[in-house]
């Protein structure tokens, strides 16, 4: 048998469970579909199911306290951060694809204070253009380029979620639509493809 794990983070685990080392090949993201605008808006992004591993609580709160505008796309229960939110918080639930993209493709950056075994919406926001502010650990090690397509930051609290979002805006203009976009094609469908059909292959 021979393992293949979705991301870096993930082969750690089969590693420490199972004694086997992993191959890695990320999950398949149709980067094609998304594409750089220049009429990027004074907003920042959180997207995904709205369960609290998922960390819109610390997005919003980090939000309220800096002043930051936030959209939050995405459904489940939201009546907890919507008390918890100031005037500058704005929740789209679940929006169409064509909204859906048009919205990772203005927003100034995505938090993604969370930790994922992968995480597809990095990937989507990078394939849009735009860059990520993530939590250091889980799946967005291996998509986000810390200081080139977005940063990682280690302090998982609202205080550290602040502190990357202020070190962000202190050198927004450096991270370019353009390295986004290639670090995503790196994680296209035919990546997948062609690596997936060569581990078959090889078996």
């Amino acid at each position: 048998d021979r393992f293949v794990a979705n991301s870096s983070f993930v082969a750690r685990r089969i590693a420490s469970y199972y004694r086997r080392d992993a191959e890695v090949i990320h999950p398949p993201v149709d980067v094609d579909r998304f594409s750089i605008r220049a009429d990027v808006e004074d907003y920042y992004l959180f997207a995904g199911e709205l369960r609290g591993y998922k960390g819109a609580a610390l997005a919003i709160e980090a939000c309220n306290r800096l002043n930051r505008k936030l959209y939050i796309v995405g459904g489940g229960a939201h009546a907890d951060l919507q008390r918890l939110a100031g005037p500058n918080i704005r929740f789209l639930g679940r929006l169409s694809d064509a909204d859906y993209d048009l919205t990772l493709s203005r927003c100034r950056a995505l938090l993604f204070p969370g930790v994922e075994d992968f995480g597809i919406i990095p990937v989507e926001v990078m394939a849009a253009g735009r860059p990520v502010i993530a939590r250091a650990k889980g799946g967005a090690m291996d998509s986000v380029v810390h200081g080139e397509t977005g940063l990682h930051y280690t302090d998982p609290s609202v205080d550290g979620l602040i502190g990357a979002i202020t070190a962000f805006e202190a050198e927004e203009a450096a991270f370019t639509p353009e390295n986004c976009v290639r670090q995503a094609r790196k994680f296209g469908r035919d990546v997948f493809r062609d690596k997936f059909s060569k581990v078959l292959a090889e078996r």
